[in-house]
C-alpha cells in the first residue's frame, strides 16, 4: 500500500475528466442542435457543410433574382400591351383615311392624331422602367456596332461575330423634268371660267383663278400637289427663258412613283386632259451582296443567307430564325472603300443577365429590343399623301408583327424564369436536406449519449470518492 501516489484516484479522475468532456460535448450539441460545432468535431464534414451552406444561400438569392427578372419582364410586357393598342388605333385611322369620302382636311386631322400617338409610343419607350433601368429603349438589347446604317435590328438567332455586306449601288428616286414651262402653261389656262386640276401620282389639286394670281402662287400650288402626291417639285430657270419643273419622288427604288398630268376644267364642258410626257428615271432598289463562308473568312454569313432590298432597306434572312434588318444611310457612298463593305459587329454586350444560379456564368440572358416609332418605321406614316393611308396599313401590319414578336419573346423568357425558379426551389430543398444530414444532430441519439455520460459521471465521482479513502487505510498499519 502506498500514500504518495494514489493510483486508483488518478485512474478514476482521468476517466471522470473524459466523461465530463463527452458530457460537455453532448450538452453543446443538444443546446445548439448541431452535430458539428467546432472544426475538431468533423473536419471533413465542416468543409463540406460550409460549401453546401454557401451554395444554399446562393440558390435562395438566385431564386429571388429570377423573381425580380420576371417582374421586370412583366413590366415591359404591360407597356408593350399599350403599344399594341396604339398601333391598332393607328391602323383604324389609316383605314379611315384610305376612304375617298374624306377630304384633305379630314386626313390632316387624322394625321395629327397619328403624330400624337407616335409621340406616346416614344414616351413609353423612354419612360418604361424597372428599378430605374429603362426597358424598351434598346439599352437591354445586344449591341450591334455598324457605320453607314441606321435602324439596325437583329434577331435572337444571330450569333455574335462579324458580318459584312457589299453595297454595289444605292436606291434611286424617280425623277423627271418637264420639257415645257408648266407654270406659264397652267397660268395661261386659267380664267374666270376655267381652272386647272393638277394630278400628282393620283392626288388631284384644283388651281382656281383669282384676281392678282401670280406665278409664285401657282408654284406654291404645284409644290403642295407634289408633296401630297409623295414627290418634291423644284423650279429651274436657265436665264434664257427656258423654265421647267423637276419632280422627284419622295420614295426610293421600286416604291417610287411619278405619274403627273393636269386637266383644264371648264364650266359645262368636258375636262381637257394634258399629259406630261417625260418618262421618269431611277426606279432601282439598292443592290447588295453578302460576304459568305467559306469563301469569306472575315464574315460570318452562311452560304444559305439571302438578302432582299426595298429602297435602301435591307433584310437578310437565313435558316434557324436568323434575321437582320437595317437601312443604308441616304448619303452612303458605295465607292468609298473605307466604308464599303458595311461591317456589323454583333456582340452579347448590353443584354440583361439574370443571375439564376449560385455559381459563376449561371445566368439567363434577356434581350429586349428597342420599341419606338423610329425602330417600327412609324415616323414614315403620312396619311395626308395620296398613297399614305395604304402604305401606312402595310407599315402598321409590320409594326404590329414586330411588337408581337417581342412580346412573344418576353413571354418565353418569363416562362423560362418560372421554370428556373421552380428548379431552384427543388434544388434548395434537396441541398438543405443534405446539409442537415451532415451538420444537424440527431436529438434522440444524442440524448441517449447524454444520459449515458451522466451515469458514467455519477459512477466516476462515486469511485473517485472511494479511491480517495484508500490512503486512510494505511493508518491502520501505523496504529496496530
Amino acid at each position: 500500500m502506498k500514500v504518495n501516489q494514489n493510483i486508483a484516484a488518478v485512474i478514476s479522475n482521468t476517466q471522470l475528466l473524459r466523461t465530463e468532456d463527452k458530457l460537455t460535448a453532448a450538452i453543446e450539441r443538444l443546446s445548439s442542435g448541431l452535430r458539428i460545432n467546432n472544426a475538431k468535431d468533423d473536419p471533413a464534414g465542416l468543409a463540406i457543410s460550409n460549401k453546401m451552406k454557401q451554395q444554399i444561400d446562393g440558390i435562395e438569392q438566385a431564386s429571388r433574382n429570377t423573381q425580380d427578372g420576371t417582374s421586370a419582364l412583366n413590366t415591359a410586357d404591360g407597356a408593350l400591351n399599350e403599344v399594341v393598342s396604339i398601333i391598332q388605333r393607328m391602323h383604324e385611322l389609316a383605314v379611315q383615311a384610305a376612304n375617298d369620302t374624306n377630304t384633305v382636311e379630314d386626313r390632316e386631322a387624322s394625321q395629327q392624331e397619328i403624330v400624337a400617338l407616335r409621340k406616346e409610343i416614344d414616351r413609353i419607350s423612354k419612360d418604361t422602367e424597372f428599378n430605374t433601368k429603362t426597358l424598351l429603349d434598346g439599352t437591354l438589347d445586344a449591341r450591334v456596332y455598324a457605320k453607314g446604317v441606321d435602324r439596325v435590328y437583329v434577331s435572337d438567332y444571330v450569333p455574335t461575330g462579324t458580318y459584312k455586306v457589299n453595297v454595289t449601288s444605292m436606291a434611286e428616286k424617280a425623277t423627271f423634268t418637264t420639257t415645257n414651262n408648266l407654270v406659264t402653261e397652267i397660268k395661261n389656262n386659267l380664267d374666270q371660267d376655267k381652272s386647272v386640276v393638277l394630278n400628282v401620282n393620283g392626288f388631284k389639286h384644283e388651281i382656281v383663278y383669282s384676281a392678282g394670281l401670280t406665278e409664285e402662287d401657282i408654284k406654291e400650288s404645284i409644290r403642295y400637289a407634289a408633296e401630297k402626291g409623295e414627290a418634291d417639285a423644284t423650279f429651274n430657270d436657265d436665264g434664257n427663258g427656258n423654265r421647267s419643273v423637276t419632280f422627284t419622288s419622295q420614295k426610293l427604288g421600286s416604291e417610287a412613283e411619278l405619274n403627273i398630268s393636269y386637266a383644264v376644267k371648264e364650266k359645262d364642258k368636258d375636262d381637257i386632259e394634258k399629259s406630261i410626257t417625260t418618262t421618269p428615271i431611277g426606279l432601282k432598289d439598292a443592290v447588295v451582296t453578302l460576304r459568305k463562308k467559306p469563301a469569306a473568312t472575315d464574315s460570318n454569313f452562311e452560304s444559305s443567307a439571302t438578302a432582299t432590298t426595298i429602297g435602301n432597306r435591307v433584310t437578310i434572312t437565313d435558316k434557324g430564325g436568323f434575321s437582320m434588318d437595317f437601312s443604308i444611310d441616304s448619303d452612303f457612298d458605295p465607292t468609298d472603300t473605307t466604308k464599303n463593305p458595311l461591317t456589323f459587329e454583333v456582340t452579347d454586350i448590353g443584354t440583361m443577365n439574370i443571375q439564376s444560379g449560385a455559381n459563376e456564368a449561371q445566368q439567363i440572358s434577356v434581350r429586349i429590343p428597342e420599341i419606338s416609332s423610329e425602330s417600327l418605321y412609324l415616323d414614315k406614316i403620312d396619311l395626308t399623301t395620296i398613297n399614305g393611308a395604304t402604305l401606312a396599313m402595310d407599315t402598321l401590319d409590320a409594326a404590329l408583327a414586330r411588337v408581337s414578336e417581342v412580346r412573344s419573346r418576353i413571354g418565353a423568357y418569363s416562362n423560362r424564369m418560372e421554370h428556373a425558379n421552380a428548379s431552384l426551389g427543388q434544388t434548395d430543398e434537396d441541398l438543405t436536406a443534405a446539409f442537415s444530414r451532415i451538420k444537424d444532430i440527431d436529438m434522440a441519439t444524442e440524448m441517449v449519449e447524454y444520459a449515458n455520460q451522466q451515469v458514467l459521471q455519477q459512477a466516476a465521482t462515486s469511485v473517485l470518492s472511494q479511491a480517495n479513502d484508500i490512503p486512510q487505510q494505511v493508518l491502520q498499519l501505523l496504529n496496530p
